[in-house]
């Protein structure tokens, strides 16, 4: 009787990291802001729009001529008939090397004398095609805690985006309890911030506000990481080729885990 080799491939995903972030805003249609150092090539761009004309949707675009896709948007209309808190997250994966100046414009593009901003991010370590879910909320109620509804999740180790807007005061938002803040606009009262998940499942974006209005809008996007190049074992376990014991599957899955945390360590 032939003796079996147990052959077993393990995925695990690459390590995401942010690069560099920059946020601005200005009054009227369109804003532009340029990343401070040029990017790199591969990597992905995370862009958060935050606006209040509410008649107007945003599209977004840079100088590499990099493609972004969207999320879904979420408009707060406060203030009738056209001013409000919105907000949206775009996102451009495998983007060009080099300088890159990233623009918000208003849709229709003129006649607005409200303000108009982004909060710009780049990552690395993000799958090609990393979208793995979305979730808005706008405010029930005056309150100072805000949250979005649960995105579910498909993958382990997913980037998880926050962004809250509130056009209808300022001050610092504070991220909530397991996120970190990454862009703060005081004036604008604005906040993004990131985290990364567990293991597939449900995530809220959470935040605090300084102010306890209804005027608030909140998003979550969730973007799964790069998968690395599987990692193979062979371990020749003197049985039946068509008889494995689940004991010999269970040694092989604990050698698997213990050189891949080994690697991460190294």
């Amino acid at each position: 009787m032939k003796a079996a080799a147990l052959v077993i491939a393990l995925a695990a995903s690459a390590g995401v990291e942010l690069v560099q972030k920059k946020e601005g805003y200005a009054q009227g249609p369109a804003f532009t802001l340029t990343f401070d150092a040029a990017n790199t090539a591969g990597n992905a761009i995370v862009v958060f729009a935050f606006w209040e004309d509410s008649t107007r949707t945003a599209a977004v675009f840079d100088s590499q001529g990099n493609t972004y896709a969207s999320a879904p948007s979420v408009t707060n209309p406060w203030q009738p008939p056209d001013r409000g808190s919105m907000a949206q997250f775009f996102f451009a994966t495998g983007v060009k090397a080099g300088p890159n100046t990233v623009t918000i414009e208003m849709q229709p593009d003129a006649g607005t004398g409200y303000h108009t901003g982004i909060g710009i991010l780049e990552y690395n370590g993000l799958d090609p095609d990393p979208f793995d879910g979305a979730a808005t909320a706008i405010a029930a109620d005056a309150s100072n805690a805000a949250s979005t509804p649960a995105v579910m999740t498909t993958a382990g180790g997913d980037l998880l985006l926050g962004g809250f807007n509130d056009t209808n005061g300022s001050g610092t938002i504070d991220a909530g309890a397991g996120w970190t803040s990454q862009l703060v606009n005081i004036p604008f009262y604005i906040l993004v911030e990131d985290r990364l998940s567990g293991d597939a499942g449900a995530y809220q974006a959470l935040a605090t506000m300084p102010n306890g209005d209804a005027d608030w809008v909140g998003a979550v996007l969730a973007l799964k990481a790069a998968r690395q190049d599987p990692g193979v074992y062979a371990v020749d376990c003197g049985c039946a080729s068509t008889a494995v014991p689940p004991s010999v599957i269970l040694i092989v899955l604990l050698v698997m885990l213990a050189q891949r945390q080994k690697g991460e360590r190294t």
